[in-house]
Order: C-alpha cells, then structure tokens, then sequence
C-alpha cells in the first residue's frame, strides 16, 4: 500500500528537493501513547479533552442517540423524528462553516463558552420544546444544528494558541516512540577519568563563582522564552525513549568555555546535526557561571566526594555532559558519534556509558524505578528554576551504580525490606515494617515538613555480566541532592541506606542544564 507522497513520484506538503524524506517508524500504538504522556501536562490539554466529553455527551450521547425515542413517546411519528435528526445535519454544515468565519475574527475561547454554553441552556429546554411541538421544536432543531459541530473551528484554533499557564516549557519535538529493543548502549563503555577539582576554572568549590552573591534577584528577560515564560531543554521531559547515550567531556587545556557551549548550544538550535532524538546539554556549574553569570542558578558547585562507614561516593567531576535518547540504537549512536565529530580538538570524552530501559518501569534489581517522581504536571516546577538567576534552568546529578550480585541472592521478602517497597506491585512498606536504613526511609528527604522533591530519569546500563542504574536527576536546586546523598552515606544519625551495601558507585558530578534561551545566546547571530 503506498502510503506517503514519495511513492507516488511527489513531494510532501512544503517540502523542498532538499527536505530530507522522514521514515515512519515505531508501533503506532506506542507513539500513540507517548504523545498522550507528553501531552498530559499540559493545562489546555485537559481543558480541550474536558469540552470534547461534554461535546460527545451532548451530541452522540443524548440527541444522536435518544431524540428519536424521545420524540416518539411525545407522539411524534419514527419517520417525523428522523427527518428533523437529519436537518440537524444539514444545519450543522451551515454551523461549521459560519463558525469558521468568526474563528478567524473572534478569540476560539470566547467562542467555545458561548456554544458549549448555549447548547446546555438548548437541552434543558429540549423537554418542554417536545411536548410544545410546533414552532419552537423546529426552531430547536436548527439552532442545534447550527451549534452541532460549530466547535470544531475554534477546537482546533484553540489548540494553536500560546501556552496560558506560566512556567510550561513549549518542547520543540515529540519524545521518541519507543519500540521494542534489545538492551545496549551508544557504543562501549568508557574508563572515567580522573575528575577536575571543583575549583578549577571557576572558584572555590564551596563558594562558586564570587560573583553570585551580587546579581539581581530578577531573570533577564533574554532567560525566558518569546511568550514570556521559563523554557528548560525539553528533552528533560521526553518520555518513552529506550535508549540512551551519556557522554561526558572535558574541555581542551588550550580551548575557551565559551568555545564549547557554543558548539554544543547548536545541537538545540535551527542548524542541529541531530534529527529522530532528544538532546539535552549541561555543564559543569562553574564553567557555565563564568560564561552566563546571569542565567546560572545560584550557589550550584561541583561533585565532592562523599564518604560513610564503609561507603564511597567518588567524585568525577567533569566540564559537559552530553544525553542523547531515543527510540532506535542506531539513532542514538549515529547522532553521538556526530557530535563528537564535530567537537573532535575542542573535548575529549572522558566517560560514556550506553543506557536502555528495562521491563518499562523497573530497574535491574526487578523493583519499580521512580516511584517518588512528581506527576507531569507537578515536574516542571520540581526541575526547573522558576525565575531569577539561572530560570529554566536544572542542576542535574549524574551518578554510575554498579549492581551486586548480593541483591539478587537474597529472598525476595528481604529484598523488600532492602527497598521498602513490595517488589510485584510497589506499594510502600506499612510504618511499623519499614526498616530505618531502607532505600525509602534514607532517599525521602523532608525539611519543615515538607518534602524535597527531585525529578528522575534513570535508565538500566550495562551486560549480563556487570550492569547497573544510570542515576540521572533533575531539580530546580543543589540542596535536595546534597541532603539525599549524606542521607545514604549515613550523615548525621550513622544509619547508612541499605542498599548501598548491594551496590558501588562509580562515578559523580554535577552539571547545569540550562535554559533554551540561555543556550540560544551563544548560537552565532544572523546576518
């Protein structure tokens, strides 16, 4: 079946002869389902699904599907009631078409209150106009055809319309569909390299850079996008990808940190190299607060080591990291190995490791991954800076864990108690029987009350034989991570998370991903 314009000797709508022609891949349901993740934290989103309901209810549920018998037990004739159905219909052509018109003259939403409104009002005169008969049935009859499909105009000019809550980022592509793959990863894994030290090329490592104490408290309106509002990389929130690539790099001795941002900054522009996946670009924080001082969240500092009774948290500090994700291995690697092409005498890699997603949701220990993320609709404000310095943008903890063979040895109920968390269904384990060194009881940090919550991406890594959990998480501030981590070590009460004794982090660092905006500063100017 030839399904697409090429088969046929055409071009695409738009396209040009040098428009590239786009493989359809991926199960449609898949896809389906992906694109209803991403769209689901989206406000008019579940105000346009709201309105068709009630526009399904109205129509199909009550006048399509029991005006006839409704009218035949007010002595109205079958055939009667049919034929003035069917004026509906030739009504609703005249609808539609006026309610074009004015979509092109009037706000769409203005029009939707006023038809969703007056056709509720139209319903509940429906059963006194049946037992009038007469002049008012038939003057029912057409003002609900002309109100019957006349939504559809403003429905889809709606859809259009700039983003109206504050803060949403407005994602440049759809996440991947992902369908199935074997596990594996962009290419082999890489060494890590010995880490910078904090301080290197950006201030002491506790302080930063010494200019953060003194910007505004304002974001500069170049921070935000041309709606006014925070934009973060939203390959942050591009779910349904299955597999992965994380690069990181560290910058040539004879090389400007300017030098590279701005050639990583053109992966997220008009001229990207990359195509089919999503992207998402950070820095080591105190490289980035000396190029953008005033679009670096404050306060952020590298990865020190963090040490407990028996525990290492290594530092491996490095100046970019670099996550491409996607639905198809040879995707991801042949838009990384691109890149790095491109970067080849500006950044060595430094460490690389190739994630993929197991059993959906789970990690490799059979346990559900990420039960304590916020919903969509909460994980913008979670993973993002809302406004001020650095707005949009995320600090980003990256941590290598190598899995033990000691987790899986034990009986499926200790491993529970190891978690707290049930295994099959993943429900938390009641107060009474969850063990304070549990995974739950050290990760969950509260403050006043109140807990901090951080927005996580992890993906399995590795091979049968040495694998383990690609720890990559997302917030709007350092503090939760720092918290989280000492938390695990054991800090402060002596009580160390209980599965760090199953597993061995390899690696650590924090980087800054910032804001769409920010990364559009250092793109060359038009001519």
């Amino acid at each position: 079946m030839r399904d697409k314009p090429e088969d046929i000797g055409l071009r695409a709508y738009g396209a040009t002869d040098g428009t590239p022609a786009t493989a359809t891949a991926g199960n449609p349901v898949a896809t389906a389902l992906a694109g209803l993740r991403l769209a689901s934290h989206s406000g008019r989103f579940w105000l346009l699904a709201g309105s068709f309901f009630v526009c399904g209810a109205s129509t199909n549920g009550l006048i399509g599907t029991h005006f006839i018998p409704a009218a035949m037990d007010h002595g109205m004739t079958e055939v009667a009631a049919s034929s003035l159905l069917a004026t509906i219909g030739v009504f609703g052509i005249i609808g539609m078409t006026a309610s074009g018109w004015l979509t092109d003259r009037v706000d769409p939403r203005v029009l939707l209150a006023w038809y969703y409104g007056l056709r509720g009002l139209s319903l509940l005169a429906l059963p006194m106009v049946l037992s009038a008969r007469s002049v008012p049935l038939l003057l029912f009859i057409a003002f609900y055809g002309l109100d019957w499909v006349a939504t559809v105009p403003p429905t889809r000019s709606a859809r259009r319309l700039p983003p109206t809550r504050p803060g949403w980022p407005v994602p440049t592509s759809a996440p991947t569909p992902p369908p199935s793959s074997p596990p594996g990863g962009c290419a082999q894994e890489r060494s890590p390299s010995p880490g910078r030290s904090a301080g290197d090329a950006g201030g002491h490592p506790l302080n930063g850079p010494s200019s953060l104490s003194q910007r505004p408290l304002r974001s500069p309106d170049h921070a935000l996008g041309e709606n006014g509002r925070v934009q973060p990389q939203p390959g942050i929130f591009a779910l349904g990808t299955v597999e992965h690539c994380y690069v990181e790099l560290d910058l040539a001795a004879s090389r400007e940190p300017a030098e590279l941002v701005s050639a990583l900054a053109a992966l997220s522009g008009p001229e990207t190299t990359v195509a089919g996946v999503s992207v998402v670009l950070a820095f080591r924080p105190e490289l980035w607060a000396t190029v953008a001082p005033d679009d670096a969240p404050p306060g952020v500092r590298s990865f020190e080591e963090i040490a407990g009774e028996g525990l290492r948290m290594p530092a491996t500090q490095h100046d970019a990291w670099l996550w491409v994700a996607g639905g198809a291995r040879d995707a991801v690697f042949d838009s990384t190995l691109t890149v790095l092409r491109q970067l080849d005498g500006l950044a060595t890699v430094a460490h690389e490791v190739g994630g993929w997603i197991y059993q959906h949701t789970r990690d490799l220990t059979g346990f559900v991954d990420g039960t304590e993320n916020p919903p969509m609709v909460e994980a913008l404000d979670v993973a993002a800076v809302a406004d001020g310095p650095g707005a949009g943008a995320s600090v980003v903890l990256v941590q290598q864990w190598r899995h033990q063979a000691s987790f899986a040895a034990l009986k499926v109920e200790e491993q529970e108690r190891v978690i707290g968390r049930t295994k099959p269904d993943s429900i938390e384990l009641d107060e009474p029987d969850m063990p304070a060194d549990s995974h739950v009881s050290r990760n969950v940090v509260e403050e006043d009350g109140q807990e901090l919550a951080i927005y996580r991406r992890n993906t399995a890594y590795g091979g049968v034989s040495e694998h383990g959990t690609m720890f990559v998480a997302f917030c709007a501030e350092q503090r939760p991570f720092e918290l989280m981590l000492r938390r695990m070590a054991g800090h402060g009460d002596g009580i160390r998370d209980a599965l760090t004794r199953h597993t061995t982090a390899l690696t650590g660092a924090y980087y800054v991903a910032p804001s769409l905006p920010a990364l559009a500063a250092f793109l060359p100017q038009e001519e």
